[in-house]
């Protein structure tokens, strides 16, 4: 077993020893409560396998099956090959040459997912090419997962203590991913966090995601991250932030796991910090940096008393250790969260690491890890250059450049359909079609 210090953190990195068993998923007895017609049980025959199939369709294969989720930028269908069964996801993302930001969103948005291959990172499986210049929905296929978090947490599911630590060890495995590839999500919160009954957990959603180097610090968006994940460095106007905004994101999700409820409910932005004065204390001015002179005030004439009630909860449903960990994610100093890789050398994930790479990982196999290293980095990492780029691209430009790339990647046939897949468009809710 590896060696803790007194803060509970592994002394060196983390390594599993393999004679480790599970006894063919024995190892976590699940609950039978239904979650969207889904028994939420563990199968080790489940575990999905990440691959990059070559589609070849035609107009008789392609039937949609059910809309199962949508949002400004399109709508999201589940879709089953009736040749051989298997079951993918269709995104259509919908009205995107309009404006610069959302032209530049969507670039960034099929970069990343072109360029991710991780077993808790949503990956694009294949595109539709697109027929004509001037097109404006793109079609993405990715696998298809069966549930997210946010409609587990809401659901009568009983979670135990071992689906909250392998729900939070493929989060942060699925993140440190993603932050060695200069990638910032700026978007972690439930919803975006894929599940299948067998526990399995992807991220999704890049909508918002932006490349990110430390040594190049410019300003960035504030108008990120949905209001109850959103670290206090942003709300407070602080646009020179870092990657530990996901880790604060992170921390969230994992105290909302814990009380089946968001730790921070703010209705407007001042009542979100409010929360958070409640909860953790006012701040000190020298934990955060870089904000504006309104909060720089707020901060010094707080008055607020903090609440017991969360403190007390989440006390009693972690030992002081994990707590003490917690409480490091939802530290007000960004400087002060610990970075992905140091929250997984922590003891608290010991035990949901074991259970990953023994019976859902696709990097070890027959049940015995044997992998060397058990939360990969990002083999060649984005280059944020593309950042600039982007910014000196037109609209006209972009959608020039992103019809090249849907060409280059497009492994599909279908596309030379023109008439078919202004049908589906239309069957997906858009009135103006595929064209």
């Amino acid at each position: 077993m590896p060696a803790y210090d007194y803060q509970g953190y592994i002394r060196e990195p983390a390594s599993v020893d393999s004679t480790y068993s599970t006894g063919s998923g024995s190892f976590i007895q699940y609950p039978n409560e239904n979650i969207n017609n889904q028994n939420f049980q563990y199968s080790p025959e489940a575990a999905p396998i990440i691959q990059r199939p070559t589609m070849v369709m035609n107009q008789y294969s392609l039937q949609l099956d059910k809309l199962i989720g949508s949002g400004a930028f399109g709508r999201v269908h589940s879709w089953t090959n009736p040749r051989n069964g298997h079951r993918l996801a269709i995104k259509m993302i919908s009205n995107i040459f309009t404006t610069i930001p959302s032209s530049r969103r969507v670039y960034r948005e099929l970069m990343i997912m072109r360029s991710v291959h991780h077993d808790n990172v949503l990956g694009m499986l294949d595109v539709a090419k697109p027929v004509r210049t001037e097109y404006h929905n793109i079609f993405v296929f990715t696998e298809l997962m069966e549930t997210d978090l946010h409609k587990v947490i809401v659901s009568p599911q009983r979670l135990i203590p071992i689906h909250i630590t392998l729900f939070m060890y493929q989060l942060l495995r699925g993140l440190k991913y993603l932050h060695s590839a200069n990638i910032i999500h700026r978007d972690l919160k439930p919803s975006n966090l894929l599940i299948n009954s067998n526990c399995h957990l992807k991220i999704c959603d890049f909508g918002l995601s932006r490349l990110w180097d430390e040594k190049v610090r410019e300003p960035m968006s504030i108008e990120v991250i949905t209001m109850y994940y959103r670290p206090p460095e942003i709300l407070m106007g602080n646009c020179h932030y870092t990657k530990a905004v996901d880790m604060w994101s992170a921390g969230c999700i994992w105290a909302e796991l814990l009380l089946r409820r968001p730790l921070f409910q703010g209705a407007t932005e001042e009542e979100q910090i409010e929360r958070m004065f409640q909860f953790l204390g006012p701040p000190l001015l020298q934990e955060m940096p870089g904000i504006s002179q309104h909060y720089q005030h707020h901060i010094v004439n707080s008055q607020t008393q903090r609440r017991q009630d969360d403190r007390k909860w989440l006390q009693f449903q972690l030992d002081p250790q994990d707590l003490a960990l917690l409480r490091a994610m939802l530290s007000y100093d960004e400087r002060k969260r610990p970075s992905c890789e140091e929250v997984l050398r922590h003891r608290y994930l010991v035990e949901p690491r074991i259970i990953f790479h023994q019976e859902l990982c696709t990097c070890c196999v027959n049940g015995q890890i044997n992998c060397g290293n058990l939360e990969p980095t990002h083999p060649h990492p984005l280059s944020v250059q593309m950042e600039h780029q982007i910014r000196q691209k037109t609209i006209y430009q972009l959608k020039v450049e992103v019809a090249s790339k849907l060409n280059e990647w497009s492994q599909m046939h279908i596309t030379d359909d023109a008439e078919f897949l202004q049908k589906i468009a239309q069957n997906m809710g858009n009135r103006n079609g595929y064209l």
